[in-house]
């Protein structure tokens, strides 16, 4: 599917946001909170999260939810994902009855899900990133 232009940005298809589930670590001082996102081999005592990026080229990060297992974020995912803005809804989101509905629409469409592989050069090994955000 070719970009889409809305408000300035050139989005990779009709959705605004897209969710990925990780395991990840957190850590907290007085100013701040450090997310480290796992995208293959976790520490064994980690958390699971759900990173919210933008759905345009470099898949900017907005926002990092964190579970205490990874069920709770599928959960949480199944809830909030068929709720995400839709470029020809005009930043609305579109009903759906259920999550399954939402899936065989998403499916239809074709939609491309977020592929940590595309954001790294070929090489190295066990790809993580980290987020830090201000309290």
């Amino acid at each position: 599917m070719a970009s889409i232009e809305f408000n300035g940005l050139f989005y990779n298809d009709d959705r605004m946001y897209v969710l990925y589930i990780a395991p990840c670590t957190v850590e907290e001082d007085s100013e701040s909170i450090a997310y480290q996102i796992y995208h293959e081999t976790p520490p064994a005592e980690h958390a699971w999260c759900i990173v919210t990026y933008r759905n345009t080229e470099r898949y900017p990060s907005v926002k990092v939810n964190t579970f205490k297992t990874k069920l709770e974020a599928e959960k949480y995912k199944a809830r909030v994902e068929p709720t995400c803005p839709l470029i020809s809804l005009g930043g609305n989101g579109k009903k759906f009855n259920n999550y399954d509905m939402y899936l065989k629409w998403r499916e239809q469409q074709d939609f491309q899900e977020y592929d940590y592989r595309k954001m790294y050069m070929p090489g190295g090994s066990n790809p993580s990133e980290t987020m830090i955000v201000s309290k």
